[in-house]
């Protein structure tokens, strides 16, 4: 008989920790035979994870004054060559470009003092996003630097690998690759009331270990449950922007009740404590405009 938390009574939080909240994320993905796992399914053959170095997750700009970037998980492998992985749950419009972004800093760290040549080591930028970037049905999404007159990789050095979580519409039975294991536990981990007998081995008896609420102490169950309240304030005001969308397109021209009904969602996202960045993304207002809302 498994001892319960004390905490976790007389509240009903489930079996195991939602895998889309940023605390399921972090604790699942900072268990290195889970992310090696998870690595090696995502990745290409000749790319395989045998052991990982966990790097400082926030990256600084060459002064005080240049915009930093915090990673969800920085890591580097056996041969120094460096993984971001990132999970976005909140839309973002300019998503792939703020990858690219991301990805200055590794590079930068390559430089070596003194002669250099320039040579690279390999990067890889992996991102779990709950909404859809490309106008394809796979779920996985490998984008590299392209000779276009060829259609070839022309290098290798830069690699941006998408994995939209809306296109995997897989059942358990229906998965037939590990990745698609994988894929299926991150949508739906917190619902699950017991591990499935199709997901027992090493790594997966790790995993629902790992994820088991009951098992949390009483600092990461605060934690936890401040992560499923901003998760569930995400959806909301994700549903509530998927009807602003529709009224926009329902009421051109009406660009003044239009703009009634935008700063009320913008009220409410700074209620919900949404950065001034995610709340420019969903509105396309400036930041000085949500500013002025405060």
């Amino acid at each position: 008989m498994e001892k319960v938390n004390p905490k976790l009574k007389n509240r009903e939080w489930g079996t195991f920790i939602n895998f889309l909240t940023d605390f399921a994320f972090k604790k699942i993905f900072e268990n290195e035979k889970l992310l090696i796992d998870f690595l090696n399914e995502v990745l290409e053959e000749e790319c395989k994870v045998i052991s990982l170095d966990y790097l400082k997750s926030e990256q600084l700009g060459m002064t005080e004054e240049d915009r930093k970037a915090v990673y969800d998980i920085y890591c580097r492998n056996e041969r120094d060559e460096c993984f971001i992985i990132e999970m976005q749950v909140v839309y973002q419009k300019h998503y792939l470009d703020r990858m690219l972004f991301y990805s200055t800093f590794p590079i930068q760290k390559y430089a070596i003092k003194g002669k250099w040549d320039f040579e690279l080591k390999p990067l890889y930028c992996i991102s779990i996003v709950n909404f859809e970037i490309f106008d394809k049905e796979g779920y996985l999404n490998h984008v590299d630097f392209i000779w276009r007159e060829a259609m070839e990789k022309a290098t290798g050095k830069v690699n941006f690998i998408f994995i939209e979580l809306p296109k995997f519409k897989k059942t358990l039975r229906q998965s037939e690759t590990r990745l698609d294991s994988w894929i299926y536990c991150i949508k739906h981990l917190g619902d699950l009331k017991e591990q499935p007998a199709r997901l027992r081995d090493e790594i997966f008896d790790e995993l629902f270990k790992t994820a088991r609420i009951n098992k949390l102490k009483e600092k990461e169950m605060g934690e936890y449950r401040k992560s499923v309240t901003e998760y569930e304030d995400v959806k909301i005001c994700m549903r509530d922007f998927g009807e602003l969308n529709m009224e926009k397109g329902l009421e051109k021209g009406l660009e003044k009740g239009m703009l009634a009904k935008t700063k009320e969602f913008t009220k409410k996202c700074l209620k919900m404590g949404f950065s001034v960045n995610i709340i420019s993304e969903l509105t396309d207002l400036t930041p000085e405009q949500i500013n002025q809302m405060r």
